[in-house]
């Protein structure tokens, strides 16, 4: 239920996304499920984004944070909370949307410091 709820949820949170890109330079997408991360890069492929899940390995990883922070071509970096939220600096984006959060709220306090460095 919480995936199909996450997956409901995507085309709100694309329009959201797509209005705080108007504004921002760049903007780091938290959801839970890989399925929803594959849902909202569909939806977001004009902005060429970035995917981070459970199954992306650590040599593409790092390859996707060090294209995020540093090439201006990717402004959308989506993760998996698990996946991506400890160990890694996206300091490049100002600003996060979590379309899915953890239920745990040190997760997504984790997850958030990702950008606040």
């Amino acid at each position: 239920l919480r995936k199909l709820l996450g997956l409901s949820k995507v085309r709100a949170s694309v329009q959201v996304i797509k209005e705080i890109l108007e504004d921002e330079e760049k903007l780091v997408v938290f959801c839970w499920h890989k399925e929803v991360a594959r849902a909202l890069e569909e939806e977001l492929s004009v902005y060429v984004p970035l995917l981070i899940t459970g199954e992306t390995n650590n040599f593409m990883r790092h390859k996707h944070v060090k294209a995020f922070q540093n090439n201006k071509f990717h402004r959308v970096l989506i993760a998996n909370i698990q996946a991506a939220g400890v160990g890694i600096t996206l300091t490049a984006a100002k600003k996060v949307v979590f379309v899915e959060p953890s239920w745990t709220p040190s997760d997504n306090d984790q997850a958030f410091d990702r950008i606040d460095r």
